[in-house]
């Protein structure tokens, strides 16, 4: 058996999910609709806060953050499948989202300093 390359493993996985981003983000909405309050309350950001969000997907959570921050803070939603990041985009500027920004990046190297 040989060995899996850890970035044409990372490449393949993210890739797969470009095609289907659309009906993955209908998905995850029906199901995990209250994580989003949730996970923003465990972390208790507040509205100048500026966010991280580290596999964003679709931006189910980056975009409920990007909400309740206005126009103080910023969110800033990282992922690898350039088709999650085009449903995450797409959504921000349909609700009028100007505090948050999509980026294709590895959350293993990511292009910002610790903290």
């Amino acid at each position: 058996m040989s060995e899996i390359n850890k970035g044409d493993f990372k490449k393949t996985d993210s890739e797969s999910y470009d095609e289907v981003s659309d009906q993955y983000d209908r998905f995850v909405g029906l199901f995990s609709a209250k994580l989003p309050a949730r996970l923003i309350e465990l972390a208790n950001i507040k509205q100048a806060d500026k966010v991280l969000d580290v596999g964003t997907g679709s931006g189910i959570v980056a975009l409920e953050v990007s909400r309740q921050l206005g126009k103080e803070g910023n969110v800033i939603g990282i992922d690898l499948s350039e088709g999650m990041l085009t449903t995450a985009r797409t959504q921000a500027k349909q609700l009028g989202l100007n505090n948050i920004e999509f980026k294709s990046m590895d959350a293993e190297r990511l292009d910002y300093e610790d903290n």
